[in-house]
């Protein structure tokens, strides 16, 4: 296959991710059809995706079909991870020595089409989504779910707004095509000045650094969960909790003109909505005077996906900064 057609592949399946995640993220949205886009976004193995389920498992929505949906879908994340065994310590590209059984089916998963059904690979096709990740290096995209059905339109959850269409021009009676009617001459769209942009990135970059100051709130909650898994119990208790910065909000009309604004904006949020979470946590096995979850569940999940979101943060902030100033 020709490095344009794999390129062509890559680009659609990263436009179908890019769609599903905005339309999850829209709170206006049809319940059932975000439902559907979090079930899509969990089986296609796009990691970049994990923030905006998050988010709205985060979020408190009441809806029970969309939110048994991201559940579905973060467990999926899950899975993946668990299927190749790797942990703080290993990369994925460290666990693709030990499955080189699945390499040549994942070649023609990404370059063929040749993904088949699910259900006949069980447990192999869990290490064959992740593994993907790795082999054709789309920086976590996972090209076999552009061919299951990105190419279908039908399979596409409607957008709030449907794309403006352009008339077809008229025919005149003897045939020939009509000339179209002048219009005016549209207005622009103003360039945005990186001065409207700065205060919000700055805001960003303020909040990570706050949370992530020696022994601020990220390194206390880690060494107190790590206190009780090793110990059975901690001093923590008896400090008190730091102060967490709120929220970053940034206006919808730079979200949508400025490229990248609003996937930092999900990262920085996610960590600082873990990082509360972590401590609420933390508060209540205090006053229970026992840990309410399994030590070993926060700092494997909750706390190692904070920091996750901690460090693609710090990059897409630093790589925004290039771009604005």
């Amino acid at each position: 296959m020709s490095d344009d057609k794999t390129q062509d592949r890559i680009q659609r399946f990263e436009q179908a991710v890019d769609k599903r995640i905005k339309y999850l993220l829209n709170k206006r949205g049809d319940k059932a059809k975000r439902a559907k886009a979090a079930q899509w976004l969990g089986e296609a193995g796009a990691p970049r995706a994990i923030p905006a389920l998050v988010e709205v498992h985060e979020s408190g929505e009441k809806d029970r079909e969309l939110m048994n949906a991201v559940t579905y879908a973060l467990g999926q994340y899950r899975a993946l991870e668990k299927a190749v065994g790797a942990d703080k310590a290993d990369s994925f590209e460290g666990a693709l020595g030990d499955h080189p059984e699945v390499m040549e089916r994942l070649r023609d998963i990404a370059l063929k089409g040749k993904f088949g059904k699910r259900k006949s690979f069980g447990a192999l096709w869990a290490v064959a989504l992740i593994l993907l990740v790795v082999m054709v290096g789309l920086g976590g995209y996972n090209a076999s779910v552009l061919l299951a059905d990105t190419d279908d339109p039908a399979d596409e959850p409607e957008l709030i707004v449907a794309p403006t269409e352009t008339p077809a021009p008229t025919a005149t009676e003897d045939g020939a095509t009509a000339a179209p009617t002048p219009t005016e001459t549209l207005t622009p769209t103003p360039t945005i000045a990186p001065e409207d942009i700065q205060p919000y990135v700055r805001q960003m970059t303020d909040a990570i650094r706050d949370i992530t100051l020696p022994r601020g709130a990220v390194d206390t909650i880690e060494q107190n969960w790590i206190d009780w898994r090793e110990a059975g119990r901690t001093q923590g208790c008896r400090d008190r909790t730091p102060a967490i910065p709120d929220d970053v909000f940034i206006p919808d009309n730079l979200l949508n003109e400025v490229e990248g604004l609003r996937e930092v904006q999900i990262q920085v949020n996610v960590a600082l909505s873990l990082l509360r979470q972590s401590w609420r946590l933390f508060e209540e096995s205090c006053q229970a005077g026992a840990p309410v979850q399994p030590p070993e569940f926060v700092i494997d999940n909750v706390i190692a996906t904070m920091q996750n979101a901690i460090d693609s943060a710090r990059t897409q902030i630093r790589d925004l900064q290039a771009r604005v100033q």
